[in-house]
């Protein structure tokens, strides 16, 4: 009788943990690529070590096309991924999710403490330009769609013919300052895949 009534008052505790999460606006699900974590200019509620840092470098269909057809934010979070594959099997180690937190480096990281519910694959938004910025990650609580914004050509890699390329960090602020350009109600936005961003409004 008593474990009955423990897992009962563990489950009720589960859901009340669980409702304050999906009420709070700054935390979102990240995406996985290729069964790793994506935490991009977020931060996981986990703790966690830093395993490698990985550096971007320009992609072939950016040089190919000098700099006209312009790599996505998905394409740079996949290749982030893939050279933290192959440098974490270098070191014959494992990593579980991947940060990027600015400029044209990520990290490669493993989780050091337990997963539950409320924690795993949970990520802490950050606001660009005024505006949470939900990047490959989905906000827990319910949202309509304001507007929808292109990222369009990069100057950068325009003119230097696809050997520079922006950083994440610098796509993400252009689209934030569309998103408050467009619509005054739009106060966070969605970026899943592709060239184009949702601007939101949190229920």
């Amino acid at each position: 009788m008593q474990m009955k009534i423990m897992k009962m008052m563990a489950v009720a505790l589960l859901g009340s943990v669980l409702s304050v999460q999906a009420q709070d606006p700054s935390l979102a699900r990240v995406a996985k690529i290729q069964g790793k974590e994506v935490y991009i200019l977020n931060q996981p509620l986990r703790q966690y070590e830093t395993v490698a840092n990985i550096k971007t470098s320009p992609k072939i269909i950016s040089l190919l096309t000098r700099g006209v057809v312009n790599e996505t934010i998905s394409d740079k979070a996949n290749q982030f991924v893939r050279k933290s594959a192959r440098k974490v099997k270098k070191l014959n180690t494992t990593f579980d999710a991947i940060i990027y937190s600015g400029g044209k480096t990520a990290r490669a990281i493993r989780f050091t403490d337990m997963a539950t519910p409320e924690n795993s694959g949970i990520a802490a938004v950050t606001k660009i330009w005024g505006v949470d910025s939900y990047i490959l990650a989905e906000p827990l609580k319910f949202y309509s769609v304001k507007n929808s914004s292109y990222g369009g050509i990069k100057l950068i890699p325009f003119i230097t013919y696809g050997i520079v390329n922006n950083s994440i960090e610098k796509d993400v602020m252009k689209f934030a300052k569309k998103t408050k350009k467009e619509d005054v109600q739009a106060t966070a936005m969605v970026y899943s895949t592709g060239r184009n961003v949702a601007g939101i409004s949190l229920k």
